[in-house]
């Protein structure tokens, strides 16, 4: 690799410690880990993927509506409304009253407080 395709990080010693005990086992060992780089790579490559998949992102908050990042739609995603302005939610994108957007929406605590509060019941849940 060309040095220009890299970059340093700074790690705090205590960490490096603990993978250099790992790489002294057999299961780093078993994955061809040889190095430090080598596990930190594969450590941050790992995570990328995991918030890579992470599907649904509570955007923002409004008076009558939230705003969801829906990961699996489009190439980059789509930003989801989800209105609350009366006794039924209704999101624009699923032109339904009860969906994964409208689900997730009632999974985050700011949100299902303040609906509560407003005596908005949560759907009954259709979904699988």
């Amino acid at each position: 690799m060309v040095k220009e395709d890299w970059k340093t990080a700074a790690v705090k010693r205590g960490l490096i410690d603990e993978i250099e005990r790992l790489l002294k086992t057999q299961t780093v060992r078993n994955e061809g880990i040889t190095n430090v780089s080598q596990f930190v790579d594969l450590a941050l490559r790992d995570k990328i993927a995991t918030v890579r998949k992470k599907r649904f992102e509570h955007v923002n908050m409004y008076e009558d509506h939230v705003k969801i990042l829906d990961n699996n739609i489009g190439k980059d995603g789509r930003i989801i409304s989800v209105y609350f302005n009366n006794e039924w939610p209704w999101c624009e994108y699923c032109e339904e009253d009860v969906c994964v957007h409208i689900q997730y929406a009632w999974e985050i605590p700011e949100v299902r407080d303040i609906l509560k509060g407003r005596n908005i019941k949560p759907p009954p849940s259709r979904l699988p």
